[in-house]
């Protein structure tokens, strides 16, 4: 059973990888700067490699052809 079924899914499939991507470096990178509080070296590194693979996946999802 194919999840995937055609062009259009797999677009908005990627779409979404991608948005989930940027939004996690945004909450989990960006917005510990822009507090007062003390910035954890351990939520950056999560947060990175979550928006990293989220995006890597995206990315494959976009490239990738519908059979």
């Amino acid at each position: 059973m194919r999840i995937i079924r055609n062009d259009k899914q797999k677009d908005n499939l990627a779409k979404v990888f991608w948005d989930m991507g940027k939004v996690l470096f945004a909450v989990m990178v960006i917005s510990p700067f822009a507090k007062a509080s003390k910035v954890s070296l351990r939520a950056i590194l999560i947060g990175l490699l979550v928006g990293v693979f989220s995006l890597s996946l995206g990315y494959l999802l976009d490239g990738m052809e519908v059979q």
